[in-house]
């Protein structure tokens, strides 16, 4: 799906859903992501790509994860 498709999606999923937890959680995620990208992004290669990929399923496999609880407590979401 094309990015301007997939926004359009976005905005019709989020126009229907009732549940305020998880639209202040998709709130959360998305403001992140937009001050990450616009503060923080640095291209890196496929090889970059792979390693944090590798290290990410390392990570789930070693059981570092972070709970929901955590989660929403570090993004402050009631």
């Amino acid at each position: 799906m094309k990015t301007s498709a997939l926004r359009k999606e976005i905005h019709k999923v989020v126009d229907v859903v009732e549940d305020n937890e998880i639209l202040e959680i998709v709130y959360a995620i998305l403001n992140k992501t937009r001050s990450n990208y616009e503060q923080e992004f640095t291209p890196f290669t496929k090889e970059e790509l792979l390693a944090r990929h590798a290290k990410s399923k390392k990570d789930i496999k070693e059981g570092k994860l972070v709970s929901f609880s955590a989660f929403k407590k570090k993004y402050k979401i009631k």
